[in-house]
């Protein structure tokens, strides 16, 4: 895969969290807008005082300027007509100070919007917020332009305003989807490094599938107990490195090697696919291409797709639509990396797991209390200062809000980690042959799923906080915790503990280089055979 690719394995497992995007996105204020004929939509955030908005829009309002437009000196002309929308800069003096000032005046909305690139999300004294009946909200420094621009093109035909906060059901389905694709990676990576693992072991060789799968397969590496250590340690560095010196032109750099990854990933994962719907014509079809050379045309396709879509992710990645080439690309990744790298027993996922574990506890709940500042993974999570975009995470966006939507996140490290432990137990069970009521994978990905599932209601409840949540705090016992206790429930504890797949069935980084010489001696054999049938018959 590369260096490449290695290097964002550390950075995927830097993320580890789960929650929601804030940044400009996440709006949950829809502002109407209604000149004549023409009508817009704006999303904005509410303010903490003032008129509590919910899914019915308040009347039509009509909508001007605050004279001064910053709506500070105390002094604020006079709303046209009583109850209309003010449309106020931010700076100078208090929100609260703002919306007294406006109230006095008549008015009965305020829409703030910022003076630069970051959004508003206002704060009050509650004491000095107390007897305000306004509706406030407050938009992007964007949004505010255009509804300027709108005012100058519409002079002398009053615009009207409505806002409302959109109801978005008993149901988050952004979670449900991300549940969805994390689980199915899971498990599709399990049942893709099964299949990997009976044709090193020399069991389904002679099948069609297994041919076709040969010359997809990766090189495996087993993780060492010492290079998990080193992981969590590295991953911490890395997750410092960017809270400190994140900034757009190292973010571009994130997103380049993350392209480039995720190229192979998308094309390896492609290729492996057109190989297996394909026939024996036309898997043996080769171009011959400058530079290249001879290649075989479902290579050309996988590269050539999987190029156009990076290359149009990269383009566009911090636009709304282009979330679903993310996670396409991110689920490839992720599924390249759970085909090669491997856990040896239960004793190095233990190392890891619980080091993950805590790394996450302490950067998402710890480090905020001993620090008082902001969580340094979430910082980073959801783009700190640079307002970038980074792509080890998944998202999905709550339809509800429209063109400008909020995301809910799942850092790839909340999949990869966990995924590495179900990997371990389906070629465990493959290797000592264990019938479906003795397997670990299924109650594996059955404890992933709940651990998931528990960490979505810790976040809709706001277990904790309402910021994000530790993902690894609940999905470290759901698996871990279920694969340990039914080890040592059916007296296989010790078994797993300190397994060796090389000498159970010859699998592993080692073992599948020997079957690959194996197989590629019968075959040698197999031809002499064949070319020399008069010696065979003697």
């Amino acid at each position: 895969m590369g260096k490449a690719v290695h290097l964002l394995a550390v950075f995927l497992g830097a993320l580890a969290v789960v929650g929601a995007q804030r940044d400009c996105y996440g709006a949950v204020v829809e502002v109407a807008v209604a000149a004549s004929q023409d009508t817009d939509a704006f999303y904005g955030y509410p303010g903490p005082f003032g008129l509590r908005l919910n899914d019915t829009a308040t009347p039509p309002m009509p909508l001007v300027k605050a004279a001064p437009l910053n709506a500070c000196g105390g002094s604020v002309a006079a709303a046209p007509v009583l109850g209309a929308a003010a449309l106020v800069v931010r700076g100078n003096c208090s929100f609260t100070d703002k919306a007294w000032a406006l109230q006095r005046a008549g008015f009965g909305a305020m829409l703030l919007f910022n003076f630069e690139e970051e959004c508003v999300l206002m704060s009050a004294n509650a004491t000095e917020a107390k007897g305000l009946t306004l509706a406030v909200a407050s938009l992007t420094e964007e949004a505010g332009a255009r509804l300027q621009e709108l005012m100058a093109e519409h002079h002398g035909e009053p615009l009207t305003v409505q806002l409302r906060m959109p109801d978005e059901g008993p149901i988050d389905w952004s979670s449900v989807a991300l549940w969805l694709i994390a689980t199915g990676t899971v498990t599709v990576a399990g049942l893709w490094a099964g299949h990997g693992h009976l044709a090193s072991m020399g069991r389904d060789s002679s099948t069609p599938t297994a041919r076709k799968s040969a010359a997809t397969d990766l090189p495996s590496v087993d993780i060492s107990g010492r290079a998990a250590v080193g992981f969590v340690g590295l991953a911490s560095a890395m997750l410092l490195i960017l809270f400190f010196f994140l900034d757009k032109w190292l973010a571009y750099v994130l997103v380049t090697l993350f392209a480039l990854g995720a190229w192979q990933a998308v094309s390896m994962i492609t290729f492996a696919a057109l190989n297996h719907v394909s026939g024996q014509r036309w898997r043996s079809t080769y171009l011959r291409l400058p530079v290249v050379g001879v290649a075989p045309v479902n290579g050309v396709l996988a590269a050539t797709l999987g190029g156009c879509l990076c290359i149009t992710w990269a383009a566009w990645h911090n636009a709304v639509w282009s979330w679903p080439l993310q996670d396409i690309m991110g689920v490839c990744f992720m599924l390249v990396i759970l085909k090669q790298f491997f856990l040896p027993n239960l004793k190095v996922a233990t190392t890891l797991l619980c080091l993950a574990f805590v790394y996450d506890v302490w950067w998402v709940f710890m480090q905020p209390l001993v620090t008082g500042g902001e969580s340094v993974m979430i910082e980073v999570a959801t783009g700190g200062a640079s307002h970038e975009q980074l792509p080890m995470v998944l998202r999905f966006p709550h339809f509800v809000l429209g063109t400008n939507p909020a995301f809910a996140l799942l850092g790839l490290g909340d999949v990869v980690l966990p995924g590495l432990l179900v990997v371990f137990c389906r070629r465990f069970d493959l290797s000592h042959r264990l019938s479906f009521s003795r397997s670990y994978f299924l109650p594996c990905v059955l404890g992933y799923g709940g651990g998931l599932l528990v960490t979505y209601c810790a976040l809709w409840f706001s277990w904790f906080g309402d910021e994000g949540q530790p993902a690894l705090l609940y999905l470290v016992p759901g698996t871990l915790g279920t694969t340990s206790l039914l080890a040592f429930l059916r007296g296989q504890f010790a078994m797993l503990w300190t397994h060796d797949f090389e000498l159970v069935s010859g699998g592993g980084a080692r073992g599948e280089a020997a079957a690959a010489r194996e197989s590629a001696e019968r075959l040698e054999a197999g031809l002499e055979r064949l070319l020399s049938p008069g010696e065979e018959q003697r």
